[in-house]
């Protein structure tokens, strides 16, 4: 079971970063926050399967309860975020440099 909870916790540190090298590469903000979801929901998935197979009982259940927050959560504030950047203007700044970056 060791060797299962390795490679679920692989998975959880590849998703990150393939995040974070889509951060880093994305144009906009608009782009950069569809990077931020393999992190919160495959990593997060990934690392609360491998605590419930690890530890189980109680310990489970309060992973798999953290891993539900965060990915209600990253949903939410991504959704509010890019809200907020479009009720801004940004929306528009970027329609300014290129159209396929927005279409309506």
């Amino acid at each position: 079971m060791s060797l299962l909870v390795a490679i679920l916790l692989g998975v959880t540190v590849a998703a990150a970063a393939v995040s974070t090298v889509g951060v880093l590469s994305a144009r906009d903000a608009f782009d950069r926050l569809h990077y931020v979801g393999p992190a919160s929901v495959l990593g997060g998935a990934a690392m609360a399967v491998a605590v419930a197979l690890s530890e189980g009982g109680a310990t489970a259940a309060r992973a798999v309860l953290v891993v539900l927050v965060l990915q209600v959560g990253t949903a939410v504030t991504a959704h509010a975020t890019g809200r907020a950047g479009v009720i801004r203007g940004d929306l528009e700044r970027l329609r300014g440099h290129d159209e396929q970056i927005v279409e309506r």
